[in-house]
């Protein structure tokens, strides 16, 4: 198994505001430079978002897809996230990455988070290691073009798509088109967990994704 930090995350240190790049370029720079010629990529929430575009951008390099709670960007967001957008940006206006995090907590798409005491600290751990530079418009991420949304449709390899029960209303239905769009995607909602399915159900979620690749492997 390969992890990495995407580029302005964890451990990979602060964004060069004057270097341009796109995550997917970064997702094969990794596996050219471990020398992984084809690889099963998964993604949650934003990752997931990460996972499509590199399926998309380069099909030959990925022989499968798992994305959890995926972010599909041309979906509309429902009223309670996007007011929750809105809190963390007048947050980060008034008091900086800080304060971000804070309000960042606070969303809706970690309500289901507070059920869990065991997870809340690694959750909190994982935004307060954040350095918030997208939020402080510092990020040359380049648009990629045409989006997912609109080229699903030619996504050929085997994808798994697993949603929590509980995440948001925007989320869910993010999934739900993924799975309908996604030629032969397998769909699986996982109950009692919400945004993050791999940490509130872990053993759910592992069982698919194990099940899932061990298939794909055959």
């Amino acid at each position: 198994m390969i992890r990495y930090d995407c580029r302005g995350f964890g451990r990979s240190g602060e964004l060069d505001p004057a270097v341009p790049y796109v995550h997917h370029e970064d997702l094969v720079a990794v596996l050219d430079h471990l020398s992984v010629e084809t690889a099963a990529v998964v993604g949650l929430s934003f990752g997931g978002q990460v996972a499509l575009q590199t399926a998309l951008a380069a099909p030959s390099r990925v022989r499968a897809l798992v994305v959890l709670d995926a972010l599909l960007d041309g979906v509309a967001w429902d009223p309670e996230s996007l007011a929750g957008l809105d809190d963390l940006n007048a947050a980060v206006a008034e008091g900086g990455v800080r304060a971000g995090r804070a309000a960042w907590l606070a969303h809706p798409l970690f309500a289901a988070v507070w059920r869990h005491p065991e997870i809340e600290a690694e959750l909190r751990a994982m935004v307060e290691d954040y350095p918030g530079q997208h939020w402080l418009g510092r990020d040359p991420h380049r648009r990629v073009e045409p989006r997912p949304l609109e080229r699903l449709h030619t996504i050929d390899i085997p994808t798994l798509v697993i949603v929590g029960a509980l995440d948001v209303p925007c989320f869910r239905e993010m999934s739900r088109i993924l799975a309908e769009r996604i030629p032969h995607a397998e769909h699986h909602t996982i109950d009692g967990a919400g945004h993050m399915v791999n940490m509130e159900a872990p053993h759910a979620v592992n069982g698919l994704l194990l099940d899932f690749l061990d298939r794909v492997a055959r």
